[in-house]
């Protein structure tokens, strides 16, 4: 298994920093067609893509990142999940938890890996969310998932 080294982690800040700063999570559903475009068309991504840090390829469901100067393979996977609502739980974070503990069950009894570790985290009173670590075949997984208010959906 490959260790994340702490040359990442400067990286991974400046990832989530770009991503929460656009307000790509508030577009109209009329936009869902390119959903990533408030995003894609900032200056700060342009300035992104031509540092040579990450080789960037947007999806229609996702942008990936693939860093290029990390000491090991890193990954990272921006995804807007709209909308996401309670279900048949009472709040959406109660459905996520519960799906992550079904994943969890279901990664040990294929043996294809395990579960490390989980946390609440937050950032300002609007942006809180999780931070899930597994294990799959020879990858350390982090994933970091966070419910933002919005007028539109709801969270």
């Amino acid at each position: 298994m490959q260790q994340i080294k702490l040359s990442f982690w400067p990286h991974a800040a400046r990832l989530l920093l770009f991503a929460l700063s656009g307000l790509w999570a508030a577009a109209p559903v009329s936009a869902r067609d390119n959903q990533f475009s408030l995003l894609t068309g900032s200056t700060l991504f342009k300035h992104m893509k031509e540092s040579g840090d990450w080789e960037i390829t947007v999806l229609p469901e996702a942008i990936e990142y693939v860093c290029l100067t990390c000491e090991g393979p890193v990954v990272a996977r921006l995804e807007r999940a709209v909308p996401y609502g309670p279900g048949d739980y009472g709040s959406a974070s109660q459905r996520y938890l519960a799906e992550r503990k079904q994943f969890c069950a279901n990664l040990v009894a294929d043996r294809d890996g395990r579960c490390v570790s989980h946390r609440r985290i937050g950032w300002s009173m609007v942006l809180h969310g999780f931070r899930f670590q597994y294990e799959m075949g020879h990858e350390e997984v982090t994933e970091m998932v966070f419910f933002i208010p919005s007028m539109t959906w709801g969270r």
